[in-house]
């Protein structure tokens, strides 16, 4: 009996806690669908994941009308590297997922500002903060695919400078669009640029693409010698874990994978599954 009162118990709790979840839910979503667009960019809920993913998505819904508004709200690239991460990331989706013209050059503008900025020497996931966020605009093209790249091209027409951060950046966001057209350049910096950040994205831009071509340049990034154990900076000798990341390797692995070609392991070696 007593068991039986008990299991009651905890059913009682756990309706009363989902209840109240979703209530709070529902009063959240409520609340975001009144504001406008300004208030959404500034709201003080942004940084829990349930309400960065509700602003997102009624941003989205709100289609153009949310350009004029970012324009606005950052009237320079300055202004926009003053907004927190998880918000910051969040713009890039709503940018990435409506594929509007303005959207996609302000991505750009975005990227030049970051690929401006000095290190700030802070982390996100396992490597520098601004590595992360120019990575992620970068892999925005993958979504916004061949729409992109006509913008990107016309950007790389304003270059002069052929192999400056910006410039690299530029033409690895065509080959994760899917265009082919810088694909001997893009391999190159996969196998030769110093900085690993950008072999591994090299590496992702090429399965992008999509072409047989890409295989034995694949091949070789699985020995890409860029490893550092989790939870340490990339060349400290500090070991705080027992993982290593080979983040080349795995961009490679899923560039092959792309390509339809399997691979094996054993420990940090990969290669090519045969036959």
């Amino acid at each position: 009996m007593k068991n039986i009162n008990k299991i009651s118990y905890l059913i009682l709790c756990f309706l009363t806690i989902f209840i109240i979840l979703n209530q709070f839910s529902f009063s959240t979503s409520q609340e975001i669908k009144e504001k406008s667009i300004a208030e959404l960019l500034h709201s003080k809920g942004l940084g829990v994941i349930e309400v960065n993913k509700q602003v997102e998505e009624e941003l989205i819904k709100r289609g153009k009308q949310v350009l004029p508004v970012f324009r606005e709200q950052f009237n320079s690239p300055e202004e926009y590297l003053e907004i927190e991460m998880p918000k910051r990331l969040m713009i890039i989706n709503v940018l990435k997922k409506t594929k509007y013209q303005e959207g996609i050059e302000m991505l750009i503008d975005f990227l030049k500002e970051e690929c401006e900025k000095p290190y700030s020497g802070e982390r996100w996931s396992h490597m520098p903060k601004e590595i992360y966020i120019k990575r992620m605009i970068c892999l925005a093209f993958r979504d916004i695919g061949k729409e992109g790249v006509a913008i990107l091209e016309r950007c790389l027409s304003q270059y002069e400078v052929k192999h400056d951060d910006l410039m690299k950046r530029l033409i690895i966001a065509t080959g994760l669009a899917g265009d082919d057209k810088y694909f001997e350049t893009i391999a190159a910096y996969l196998l030769e640029d110093q900085d690993p950040w950008i072999r591994e994205i090299s590496a992702l831009a090429l399965g992008s693409i999509g072409d047989k071509r890409a295989i034995p340049y694949l091949e070789m990034a699985l020995q890409d010698d860029f490893c550092f154990e989790l939870g340490a900076d990339p060349g400290s000798d500090v070991v705080l874990s027992l993982i290593t990341s080979c983040p080349v390797r795995e961009a490679a692995v899923h560039g092959l994978d792309n390509l339809g070609i399997r691979v094996k392991r054993q420990g940090n070696a990969i290669w090519i599954e045969k036959g």
